[in-house]
């Protein structure tokens, strides 16, 4: 007489219980989380640089100071710079205060390198991804891309204020890698 043993049958999908299930959705959270993080400077480089003292830098080096008629379009330009984020101010400081711009000198170069260098750091990491994948596993690798990322966009703010916009563009490279 044969004994059948039976397996059990594995969870369904669409069930708490279910493996796969918990995966995707740490997955799904874990790039939801990511993505927020990239576009995070992008919105912030607004308020953060000082664009009235860009402004003045490239009119400096363009010579608009020495005509007349540029002056008055010169101070159109800063008035409308200082309003645009005057509002945010506002409601940060409860008060009405004159916003002056943010206190980073960033150019617009250097604006673009350091938007372009996460997605730069995405494409590099591409041919090595494979076999990070295959030494740590996807799991640990999911989660040393996402604390790279943290320790990134937690240290964004010191890196913008106390080095140079260069250094900047290297830890948002790193954090490309990450991701």
């Amino acid at each position: 007489m044969e004994s059948q043993s039976t397996v059990p049958s594995p969870p369904r999908l669409w069930s708490f219980s279910s493996v796969r299930l918990a995966i995707a959705i740490s997955l799904a959270l874990s790039l939801a989380i990511e993505g927020l993080m990239r576009s995070n400077i992008n919105m912030a480089m607004v308020c953060m640089v000082n664009r009235t003292a860009i402004l003045e830098e490239e009119f400096k080096l363009n010579n608009y100071f020495d005509n007349n008629t540029l002056k008055i379009e010169e101070k159109q330009i800063l008035k409308e710079i200082q309003n645009e984020c005057k509002n945010s101010f506002e409601k940060e400081n409860k008060g009405s205060v004159d916003y002056i711009g943010g206190d980073l000198i960033i150019t617009k170069q250097q604006q673009s390198l350091i938007f372009t260098s996460f997605y730069l750091g995405g494409l590099i990491i591409i041919l090595p991804g494979s076999f990070l994948c295959d030494w740590l596993g996807p799991t640990q690798l999911v989660f040393y891309g996402a604390l790279l990322n943290v320790i990134g966009t937690f240290l964004t703010p010191f890196i913008a204020r106390q080095m140079k916009p260069m250094a900047l563009a290297f830890v948002r490279f790193l954090m490309g890698c990450g991701q």
